[in-house]
């Protein structure tokens, strides 16, 4: 008996890395067999991207302008160093062992004014300088934000002494409420001094975004999301959001499976009992902000879902009947105009739609709403997974050498210029 022609659906014609050369070639995203691959130019392997394909498809970018898409944030690589040997980390190894100057982070900030500025690392708590970097980036206007794993920020004295260089914002690594989680995916039980780091982020008035880096078979359960929606419900004064991201084999370590963007979004909706057709609707309704209102909170890697927040459980801010609603309306901006005022608030949709506009500064308008709360799902791509075709809708540039880049494209060619 002879077996049936497998069918294959073309999606899109991209670019990808050789993952061994690290060239960029040719490569088509295809739908087969109810999944999403990656098959690149001279080989008949097929890279999965996603099991579901409608879910793909509904993240797949909207734009098709080849001008880049104006970056929302700019990520200053403060160190290399690090007080931590997490098992999980995007950072290559061997690191390079001289960082960055105060100097030349002053040169490089001095071409923006009213920007948003990740320092990340390795660690940048372990700069001795690093208030006075929050003072550089402040006098010239912009808006500074920690990347931490907040070890450092267990000491209050030295917390109080960034809050008086300036800093307002953070973004703190929390991967769970279990000592054995931190030991698996950041070698040593870190829980206790995690905990004294939130809780003095809470003393101190500053504002945080709770990350969280899914790994499949550790963290990945509906009962540690549950935990951390529900730290998050005690503590809604000084959490802004939390950020869910899943693991990838890229940079140290890189013996463990993809987690993909539907685990992520089944794990979601069964720790917060939502069911998965909402979040669905959340995600069509996101889509169309992006479509006439050029958002960009939507694609494969990436997720931007906002929830309201009732009794202690998170709604949907969108239900299909009024999806059927905006479908039907012939006049699309106005009808969606009226749902994301009525929903996010003016200036929480102001937010959404700043890019350019220096008027704005990411200070003032930094992400709050009392009854709303914003999960962002994100994916880390590969080298055998990344898109190039998605570069110009990036959001995140990394300013290694003063040029702006996206971030996950400058730590695929860091790998490869370091084998």
């Amino acid at each position: 008996m002879e077996n049936k022609k497998e069918h294959i659906n073309f999606l899109k014609l991209t670019k990808g890395f050789d993952p061994e050369t690290g060239k960029i070639i040719a490569a088509h995203i295809v739908e087969n067999n109810n999944k999403i691959y990656m098959i690149k130019e001279n080989s008949n392997k097929k890279i999965i991207l996603e099991k579901d394909p409608g879910l793909f498809k509904m993240l797949m970018s909207v734009r098709n302008s080849n001008k880049q898409f104006p970056y929302r944030c700019y990520v200053l690589r403060t160190t290399y160093s690090c007080n931590s040997k997490c098992e999980y980390c995007f950072t290559r190894s061997p690191l390079p062992d001289k960082d960055i100057s105060v100097q030349d982070i002053s040169n490089i900030i001095k071409k923006y004014k009213r920007k948003l500025f990740l320092l990340s690392g390795g660690e940048p708590t372990l700069r001795k300088d690093l208030p006075l970097i929050i003072q550089n980036i402040i006098t010239n206007k912009n808006t500074p934000v920690l990347i931490t794993n907040g070890i450092k920020l267990a000491d209050y004295d030295y917390l109080i002494e960034l809050k008086n260089a300036g800093l307002k914002n953070l973004c703190l690594s929390f991967n769970g409420f279990s000592d054995e989680i931190y030991e698996k995916i950041n070698s040593r039980p870190y829980l206790q001094i995690k905990l004294k780091a939130l809780e003095n982020i809470k003393k101190a008035g500053l504002k945080i975004i709770l990350g969280y880096l899914v790994v499949k078979g550790i963290n990945d359960k509906s009962r540690d999301f549950r935990k951390v929606f529900d730290y998050f419900l005690k503590n809604r004064d000084f959490i802004r959001e939390i950020a869910f991201r899943g693991a990838a084999p890229l940079g140290r370590y890189k013996n463990h499976k993809n987690i993909m963007m539907s685990e992520i979004v089944d794990v979601l909706s069964l720790s917060f009992k939502i069911n998965k057709s909402d979040i669905k609707n959340e995600i069509n309704f996101v889509k169309y902000l992006d479509i006439y209102f050029h958002t960009n909170l939507l694609m494969p890697c990436r997720i931007d879902l906002f929830f309201k927040i009732r009794k202690n459980k998170l709604k949907p801010i969108i239900r299909k009947r009024d999806l059927d609603k905006i479908k039907k309306f012939k006049f699309k901006r106005v009808i969606l105009l009226f749902y994301a005022l009525k929903f996010f608030g003016i200036l929480t949709f102001l937010r959404l739609l700043i890019r350019e506009i220096s008027l704005f500064n990411y200070q003032k308008v930094f992400y709050f709403s009392s009854n709303i709360l914003k999960i962002s799902l994100r994916l880390w791509p590969t080298k055998d997974t990344f898109d190039m075709g998605d570069l110009k809708n990036c959001q995140e540039a990394a300013l290694e050498n003063g040029i702006p880049m996206p971030r996950c494209y400058t730590l695929i060619t860091d790998e490869f210029s370091h084998k």
